[in-house]
């Protein structure tokens, strides 16, 4: 019998993706109760990876929005700059470049797969 704490360290490291020869040796338990430990927290392994894979999911979201609000940002210094300037100036090349650019990347950025927590969750327990 394995005490809660061996249980959540145990559930950790499987979670995190360490494989039950890492995990005996990190718990000093044999391979074959590690393996036995697998089968019998697998749905509480599976919740974990889940969970954790979700957070790091909501990161990404938060960086990409911020950089989505960064783009829009710049975009919007762009155009006003543009808005102001003479078209016979030589410089509107590197400011239509530089507009063209932000627009790409705000379209890249809006335009990403909406499916990708199901997504990941898929490939990693396949």
């Amino acid at each position: 019998m394995i005490t809660n704490e061996q249980k959540a360290r145990f559930i950790e490291l499987r979670s995190e993706g360490k494989s039950y020869e890492a995990i005996s040796r990190t718990m000093k338990i044999s391979k074959h109760t590690a393996f036995n430990l697998g089968k019998q927290f697998e749905s509480e392994v599976r919740e974990a990876t889940e969970s954790e894979i979700r957070q790091l999911l909501e990161r990404y979201k938060y960086q990409k929005t911020h950089r989505l609000k960064s783009s829009l940002k710049q975009l919007q210094r762009i155009t006003k700059e543009l808005e102001s300037r003479d078209l016979s100036e030589a410089s509107l090349r590197d400011l239509l470049l530089a507009a063209k650019l932000c627009e790409d990347q705000i379209n890249n950025l809006s335009g990403e797969s909406q499916g990708l927590i199901n997504t990941t969750i898929k490939i990693v327990f396949e």
